[in-house]
């Protein structure tokens, strides 16, 4: 089998389904209705429509075992099994996108998982996996009416099931629940090949059992602050940070992804020599680099956080990231940003507990004072960030750059710099948009100024910053 017939598995054709019975409707949590928003003003095809997933399994499987977990996590998580509608119980026209405040959810009976399986050399698996994924990742679009937001390929060797890649709805997951669900995958294909049943899993929280705790007064009270927070942090950011002034049909952007090396090394030596968790670290890194492209002595970021109120004990995948604003000033050396990082991240993350579509709207009130287009932030996103073992030892190895066919940036957007770690010993997997207007570069020279930069703070972190 192709690698082309491959990615064609999950970009089949949805089945038809069946007439359905009426059941409550229920509204969005403030996390679903961030990335709600976020699919309405980009459209519901973008790129980061779906939330890609890889997991090996503990050894070879045989199939159906691997559909008994997957259908197993259908089962647990009504986000994965839940359809939406306009308030009114019609249902939600993808080309027609209803305001974020009129959509509903509705929870389905569980249901198979769609899956294929696909077999290949134990040699082709990684291959066979990374173009599915890549190529899910461009094709795959938010349909509101699909009963299944998981759909995925079991890729075979001749010993059995070795992996599943696959694409599940971000209106189902974000990047913290995917961490969630392959967890708890690893768990009950464990479990399975014991012999033994699907215990032993915490409790599952769904999104309506959130709802209600977001309608309190405590609630509205946490929201208004965070509101009143976020106005006065807007107030004092520089104007194109906020805006561009430009309108999107005239801004020049470029995005690139890729894995580096040299990043890694770098920031995991920084980490190290100060004690400071590497998602910090890559912030003041980013916010030096912006404030001296961009001018700014003052940078401002909208950064991703899980809400800081949380339960234990408690499993729950659905959207539950939240952005916050960060508004750092940029002293004379890296050492002094690094605590000012610190101190806007412990900010940021204590104001992670409010309706995100407010953000949204100061953000456009701001615009208007400035009378300016509307463009949106620069977004920091990292995750599964870590300092490896003082032994690890990884050959150094030159950075590779894939520079996407979507050059263009998302219209809640001015830019993006996303991280993560743990995908690949020893590298960083960068995904970074920008608009060119504001930082003078494409996004690939950013990324190469990046690697110096960084390369040149873990040399000598005492250096003062120019």
């Amino acid at each position: 089998m192709t690698t082309g017939s491959l990615a064609a598995l999950l970009a089949a054709e949805r089945a038809v389904s069946p007439p359905r019975t009426a059941r409550a409707l229920w509204e969005l949590t403030w996390g679903q209705r961030g990335i709600y928003e976020h699919f309405r003003r980009n459209g519901f095809a973008m790129s980061a429509a779906a939330v890609t997933v890889l997991w090996r399994l503990p050894q070879p499987c045989e199939p159906a075992v691997v559909q008994a977990a997957l259908d197993h996590l259908v089962e647990r998580h009504e986000c994965l099994r839940t359809v939406y509608f306009d308030v009114s119980g019609a249902p939600l026209d993808p080309s027609n996108p209803a305001p974020t405040g009129r959509v509903r959810q509705q929870v389905e009976p569980a249901d198979t998982v769609p899956a294929h399986v696909v077999t290949c050399g134990p040699d082709e698996v990684e291959d066979y996996a990374a173009h599915l994924l890549r190529m899910a990742d461009e094709e795959f679009s938010f349909d509101p009416q699909d009963v299944s937001a998981m759909r995925v390929v079991m890729i075979a060797t001749g010993d059995g099931v070795v992996a599943v890649a696959g694409v599940i709805s971000h209106m189902a997951v974000d990047s913290f629940g995917v961490t969630t669900l392959a967890q708890e995958f690893d768990h009950c294909v464990r479990r399975a090949l014991a012999g033994r049943p699907f215990d032993g899993l915490p409790p599952a929280r769904q999104p309506r059992e959130l709802v209600a705790d977001e309608t309190t007064v405590t609630a509205a009270r946490a929201n208004a602050d965070t509101i009143r927070y976020f106005r006065s942090v807007l107030r004092d950011a520089p104007a194109r940070f906020v805006s561009s002034g430009r309108s999107r049909s005239q801004l020049r952007a470029s995005k690139v992804k890729g894995k580096s090396w040299t990043l890694q090394r770098s920031v995991d030596e920084i980490a190290r020599r100060s004690s400071t968790a590497a998602p910090t670290v890559l912030s003041a890194l980013l916010t030096a680099q912006l404030a001296e492209l961009t001018g700014e002595s003052r940078v401002l970021l909208r950064t991703l956080h899980a809400r800081r109120h949380w339960f234990s004990g408690v499993s729950y995948v659905a959207p539950h990231s939240l952005p916050s604003l960060m508004l750092l000033d940029v002293p004379p050396r890296f050492e002094d940003l690094l605590a000012a990082a610190r101190a806007a991240a412990t900010t940021a993350s204590s104001r992670a507990d409010f309706d995100v579509c407010a953000l949204n709207d100061l953000h456009a009130e701001k615009a208007r004072a400035i009378g300016a287009a509307l463009d949106g932030f620069i977004l920091f996103n990292c995750w599964d960030m870590h300092v490896p073992a003082a032994d690890a030892d990884i050959p150094p190895r030159p950075t590779e750059v894939e520079v996407w066919p979507q050059a263009g940036i998302l219209l809640d957007m001015q830019g993006e710099a996303a991280f993560w770690s743990q995908l690949e010993p020893g590298a960083i997997w960068v995904n970074f948009s920008c608009n060119e207007d504001l930082v003078g570069v494409d996004a690939r020279t950013f990324l190469h100024h990046l690697e110096q930069f960084a390369a040149s703070v873990a040399d000598a972190p005492s250096s003062r910053l120019s």
